[in-house]
């Protein structure tokens, strides 16, 4: 038996504080074991439909899951219905236990591994959060990131393209039943934040160095995230610190940006090997630019959570009767 879970059916999974807590909980174990015990390397590839349409597929191996997931690239493919789609496999024989709609769920596949690092590297008591980037991950950044630190009592978002900032920023307050300031500039978004939050995959950095004030903590995705220089000045944090995080088909993709050389990373912390900080006034810089393998945990997250609520519709795609559900 296998489970068939939907947009709709996954909607309230991720707008729900007490659930992405458990979410939280499942990233921060896998972060730990990559630590101890790295995993295998997946496998990926790309595939091209068309001239413009590029998707991604990766397999992802981990003791616990084993997943596999077909999306978008980048964000430059049009929105369609069934674009997205996550497979859950049983390691220990590997049938199929789950096929999710990756719409959501690959939102918080990246939102929720970066918010883990935004609760542990925070500058105490943070008051402001900075998004640059509205496209579908900056929603996903923000749920999570206010989740991560309560404190938060503004937020800012900026993307160059008026009506979509407003829009977004309309649509968030409304979700969210708190404001959300758009705001003209990337400067204005910047300056005096406590997190910043770049969600976006940029050509240039969105933003100067000299905007960043001491103490505050900036999350990227993109090695372009963020300008080169405020890595001088800045403390680096990486998940953790590997060579490689996940073979291609091609060949193998590095890890990490430039700077992982002198990078702590986040599975010490975590494990109390390493302080987030050294001093109030430093300027932390989380890179989260490298692949890694953060599907099982979430999707693991998701099916759970169907199984324990009886959410899903089970199908069978062969005549011989299968195990149980994992534990």
């Amino acid at each position: 038996m296998a489970l068939l879970l939907t947009q709709a059916e996954l909607w309230p999974l991720m707008r729900s504080p007490a659930l992405l807590e458990l979410a939280f909980v499942r990233v921060e174990k896998a972060i730990l074991h990559q630590k101890h015990d790295p995993p295998g390397r997946g496998i990926g590839a790309e595939i091209q439909y068309g001239e413009t349409r590029e998707y991604g597929l990766r397999l992802t191996e981990l003791p616990d899951a084993v997943t596999v997931r077909m999306s978008p690239k980048r964000d430059n493919v049009p929105p369609m219905a069934d674009r997205n789609l996550m497979l859950l496999f049983d390691p220990r024989d590997g049938h199929l236990l789950a096929l999710l709609a990756g719409d959501d769920l690959d939102v918080m596949r990246i939102a929720i591994p970066t918010a883990v690092g935004v609760r542990h590297l925070a500058p105490r008591d943070a008051r402001v959060l900075a998004i640059l980037g509205s496209g579908r991950h900056a929603s996903g950044h923000l749920r999570a990131n206010l989740h991560a630190v309560p404190s938060i009592e503004e937020v800012r978002v900026y993307i160059p393209n008026q009506t979509h900032r407003e829009e977004f920023a309309r649509d968030m307050s409304a979700e969210l039943a708190r404001p959300i300031l758009p705001v003209t500039s990337a400067r204005a978004a910047v300056e005096g934040a406590d997190v910043i939050s770049s969600v976006g995959l940029y050509q240039a950095p969105p933003f100067e160095a000299g905007w960043v004030r001491p103490g505050a903590l900036v999350t990227q995705l993109d090695a372009n995230g963020s300008p080169i220089e405020l890595t001088t000045r800045a403390r680096v944090i990486v998940p953790v610190l590997q060579s490689a995080a996940i073979g291609l088909a091609g060949g193998i993709q590095r890890a990490e940006s430039a700077t992982v050389a002198a990078a702590t990373d986040l599975a010490s912390i975590l494990a109390g090997q390493a302080n987030a900080r050294e001093r109030d006034d430093e300027i932390v810089l989380l890179d989260m630019s490298a692949p890694r393998p953060w599907d099982p945990p979430i999707v693991n997250w998701a099916y759970k959570w169907a199984i324990e609520h009886q959410i899903g519709m089970e199908f069978y795609l062969s005549d011989e009767p299968l195990p149980q559900p994992l534990p």
